[in-house]
């Protein structure tokens, strides 16, 4: 099965409409279900769902596929193609991808010193931290504090950070 994606139009992190770029297959939009084979997939979370009915996000299905080998400029383009009345140009969309992924602290640190043969800065970690967020496109209720005094960070200071690793 090829990945169905959804592309969400934001304005200032507010969903304003999703499209979805289902290609050919079929959908019945009240179970939520791909109804062609292979079946029986669900199109959004109850989180989404709930989301998309509480705050009356228009949905639209798309009949094209984006696939998981298209450059970010082929993506671009399709959805400019595709998602008609967007008022935009390729050089003015911004794409990035959600994703829930658990960090090992020893894989985490060893790819941020890219294999120890850099120091840890606090630009890195930084950079690092703002990246993770939240369904609500922000940590909530977490609170790392870092030493605005320090510079660089060995591992024992990364691992002395309050953070769920695993």
């Amino acid at each position: 099965m090829s990945q169905i994606y959804k592309v969400k139009l934001l304005d200032k992190n507010n969903i304003q409409k999703i499209f979805v770029f289902k290609g050919k297959y079929e959908i019945n939009e009240s179970s939520n279900k791909i109804t062609s084979v292979p079946g029986n997939f669900t199109i959004f979370s109850k989180s989404e769902l709930t989301e998309i009915n509480e705050k009356n996000i228009e949905v639209q299905y798309i009949d094209q596929l984006i696939y998981d080998d298209d450059s970010i400029l082929r993506v671009k383009e399709k959805i400019l193609i595709e998602c008609r009345n967007l008022n935009l140009s390729i050089n003015q969309m911004y794409l990035f991808y959600n994703s829930q992924k658990k960090f090992n602290i020893n894989d985490t640190y060893y790819k941020l010193t890219q294999k120890e043969t850099h120091e840890l800065n606090i630009n890195t970690l930084n950079s690092f931290l703002y990246n993770f967020i939240s369904n609500s496109y922000r940590l909530q209720n977490t609170q790392v504090n870092i030493s605005n005094e320090k510079q660089f960070f060995s591992f024992e200071d990364f691992n002395e950070l309050e953070f769920d690793w695993d």
